[in-house]
Formats: C-alpha cells, structure tokens, sequence
C-alpha cells in the first residue's frame, strides 16, 4: 500500500509509524501544520547506506529557509522566520560521517545555506573549520 505523509517529517513522521504498526493508517495523511524543532532533529543514519557507491556525501540542511522565493512553498507553509541547527549538531553530523569511515568531500546542499548569513559566518563555519583541524 503507498502512503502520501505531508508536512515536516520530524513532525510527521513517528505518528504515521505509530498507526501504521496498529494497521489504521489512512494512505493520505496530513497533520495540522507544526514547525519542527531543528533541534530535535536526529543525525541521519548513515550507516544504512553503502558509502563505496558514493563519490560525495551530502551533508543535511542546517536551516528551513526564510524567503519567498517564487519557484517554492515553503513560507507559504511555515513563515519566513528561519529555523537553524546549532553548530553541535551540524559537528555530530559530520562526526557521524567520518566515524562511518568517510574520507571523501561532504557536499552542503542547503537551498538557502547563506541565509542566516550571522549564524553561519560566527557559529557554524567556524565550528567547521575547528572540526576539520582536528
């Protein structure tokens, strides 16, 4: 059976689990509307893929965008105020990464990595760069 689960995964998504494993689980399912809490948002689980497949990691977001831009929705569905990880979480996802035995490039794909241009520039870079001296 396909299930179509809409809105914010770490908002969504143990719910669905849950009526799911009890086998009442709707094939559409939309919550009401809550922003998710970046910093409840847990470190993927990288060691469920095959890191020899891959030339470059992708590095989860550290934000939700703020802006309006015209191709996308999400203001539209959770405001303009950005919402951002801190810099210890980005560290123990890129820990997570290397400890997995990663030794490639780690790739920021973040739609809008630049704007929460102050966190970025004297939290999470610097965090960053600490990290990778190490």
């Amino acid at each position: 059976m396909d299930h179509l689960v809409l809105n914010e995964a770490e908002v969504t998504l143990q719910p669905f689990s849950q009526n799911l494993e009890a086998g009442s689980s709707p094939s559409y399912i939309r919550l009401p509307l809550k922003k998710a809490d970046l910093s409840t948002t847990p470190i993927p689980l990288w060691e469920l893929i095959d890191m020899k497949q891959y030339s470059c990691m992708k590095h989860p977001v550290f934000q939700r965008m703020p802006f309006d831009c015209e191709f996308c929705n999400i203001t539209s569905l959770f405001g303009r105020i950005p919402r951002t990880k801190s810099a210890g979480q980005v560290i123990a996802e890129l820990e997570k990464i290397y400890s997995l035995g990663w030794r490639e490039g780690v790739f920021f794909v973040d739609d809008n990595f630049i704007g929460n241009r102050g966190k970025l520039k004297k939290e999470i870079l610097p965090a960053v760069i600490q990290w990778m001296e190490l």
